[in-house]
């Protein structure tokens, strides 16, 4: 008995397939839409063909057709129904029967369905598109190798520059505007003739190191020969007539050597100190030490202190300690504190300290003055920050008195104030 061939409709296209019995169940594309169907079995019920479309009435209400989209709308789900309905599609027989090409057959059986080839690139896309692009990128990085060298060429830099405009003064009477043509390729620039012309600067000669200026004023100084030639480089707290009567009013002594001792500054006041040891020749040919300071004020030129050589070199503190005096004075000196009193002819010198009052360090001193362990001077020896110590010496502005009162048979020379550890007025 001949099994009749199996009739259905695929369900993504309604359109009907006919195919032999012996593909029931397999797999394969609908030949109109290519979605993937399932044909089958012989024992499930046959989808009923849809009937040819009846005749419009020639009578009556005719109703317009049904919208395409409610015919063709797909099912919701795979297992759903497709609804069918009248389709006015012309030039179709009553029994169309779509040519298909046969499903494969069943597992081991033969069929000659065949799958389409599967779609393969144009080959000349190889030889044509890429040795395009190859041929672009070795273009772009020639011209851009190209531009970097050109740009960094010194031709290039000479002629990108802006040149120096030329300046072009006209008379007052002859106004010209702004710009008024180009030399080559710099513009010329015009100006009225009432252009100032800036003075040449004249070069400034280098300046003398302070030291140097101090050393020449101290020599022209020491080789004065009267007190109006010293008057110009020297500085006092005494006035001129006073200071005549002194030594600075004759010649000093011979120099034998002059050396730079220390250089301080004061930034408050804006000095600058310089002290110098002199030594002097005696009449018997040997040396006598002594320290003048030098001073600068701000950018004013250096003077010689005269008070502290005075003081020193001059004789005033000496005669002061030959012999007792009610009188009490202040002078300027080199002083060096020391940690006992070995002098019998000071009385309760087992309290009492001793200060050497030195013309120069490492000198034997001028005199000697002494003071009460727990007097002013003495605080000042226990204090850390003021900056006295023993055996140190320092130039220092002190006040002496003859004490006569603690024993009138051993008078001594008192230290009763240290006002300042430096030489300034």
């Amino acid at each position: 008995m001949v099994t009749p061939p199996l009739t259905f409709l695929c369900p993504a296209c309604n359109t009907k397939l006919t195919v032999p019995a012996s593909l029931a169940g397999v797999t394969g594309p609908c030949p109109t839409c290519g979605t993937i169907i399932t044909a089958p079995d012989a024992s499930a019920p046959v989808v009923p063909v849809p009937t040819p479309f009846a005749p419009f009435p020639t009578t009556g209400k005719i109703e317009p057709p049904p919208s395409k989209t409610a015919e063709t709308r797909r099912p919701e789900s795979p297992g759903s129904p497709i609804p069918i309905g009248p389709r006015n599609l012309p030039n179709r027989s009553e029994n169309p029967e779509p040519v298909v090409r046969p499903f494969p057959e069943a597992r081991g059986q033969t069929s000659s369905y065949t799958l389409p080839p599967p779609k393969t690139p144009n080959k000349w896309l190889r030889f044509v598109v890429l040795p395009m692009f190859l041929g672009l990128a070795v273009f772009m990085v020639v011209s851009l190798l190209s531009f970097l060298q050109k740009d960094r060429s010194p031709a290039n830099k000479r002629a990108s520059a802006t040149p120096n405009p030329i300046r072009v003064i006209l008379p007052e009477d002859q106004p010209a505007p702004r710009l008024t043509a180009k030399l080559g390729n710099a513009p010329i620039l015009t100006e009225s003739a009432e252009v100032e012309e800036k003075p040449a600067e004249v070069p400034q000669e280098p300046k003398t190191p302070p030291a140097e200026l101090a050393m020449s004023v101290l020599e022209k100084f020491l080789a004065a020969g009267s007190f109006e030639e010293r008057q110009s480089l020297i500085e006092s707290k005494d006035s001129g007539s006073q200071l005549a009567e002194t030594i600075l009013g004759a010649a000093l002594p011979p120099v034998i050597r002059i050396r730079t001792d220390i250089q301080e500054s004061d930034n408050v006041e804006n000095l600058t100190d310089i002290f110098y040891n002199v030594d002097f020749e005696n009449s018997d040919g040997t040396p006598n030490s002594q320290t003048i300071l030098v001073r600068i004020r701000g950018e004013n030129p250096p003077l010689v202190v005269v008070d502290p050589f005075l003081d020193l070199f001059g004789g005033r503190l000496a005669e002061f300690a030959e012999a007792p005096t009610d009188q009490v004075k202040t002078f300027q000196v080199i002083v060096s504190a020391g940690a006992f009193c070995y002098d019998d002819y000071v009385p309760n010198r087992d309290k009492k300290l001793t200060l050497k009052l030195l013309a120069r360090d490492n000198t034997r001193e001028i005199t000697k003055a002494y003071f009460g362990r727990h007097s002013k001077i003495g605080e000042m020896l226990q204090d850390s920050t003021s900056g006295f110590r023993y055996g140190q010496a320092r130039a220092s502005t002190i006040t002496l008195r003859w004490n006569t009162e603690e024993d009138p048979n051993k008078p001594y020379l008192e230290a009763i104030d240290l006002k300042k550890l430096n030489w300034n007025p």
